[in-house]
């Protein structure tokens, strides 16, 4: 249960981050070896209150690089936890992929397509502020 302040966040958003973290069982083992090595870099630089810079890579910076860079900051905002910088990049300038962005505004996350060209650009919000 969380028992941070994650007023931040939508409402919805916070429901939906609350379900899957009940949920993150489901979660193979080897992926939650991985995803404890990332757990245990934060900590250590949070500890130390160093700011922590993830940048999440795929090769057409479409898809799994977005996707990883908004639930990383939705879920450090569930936690209230500050000093966490996000960034999404690739090997190839592609758009975000129409796919991954119907899926995430599934998730109920907000994303407004804001300009419209080859690599259009959005923008995604996760709660008022």
């Amino acid at each position: 249960m969380n028992t941070n302040d994650n007023s931040k966040l939508y409402p919805s958003l916070t429901n939906e981050t609350t379900h899957l973290l009940r949920n993150r069982n489901k979660i193979p083992k080897e992926r939650k070896l991985s995803i404890k090595e990332i757990a245990k870099y934060v900590a250590k630089k949070l500890q130390n209150r160093n700011d922590v810079s993830l940048i999440f890579i795929c090769t057409r910076n479409s898809r799994c690089s977005h996707i990883a860079y908004l639930w990383t900051l939705a879920i450090s905002n569930y936690f209230g936890i500050a000093r966490i910088n996000c960034y999404s990049g690739g090997t190839e300038a592609n758009a975000f992929n129409y796919r991954s962005v119907s899926a995430l505004k599934k998730c109920i996350f907000e994303i407004e397509q804001i300009e419209e060209s080859f690599n259009s650009k959005y923008l995604c919000k996760i709660g008022n502020d």
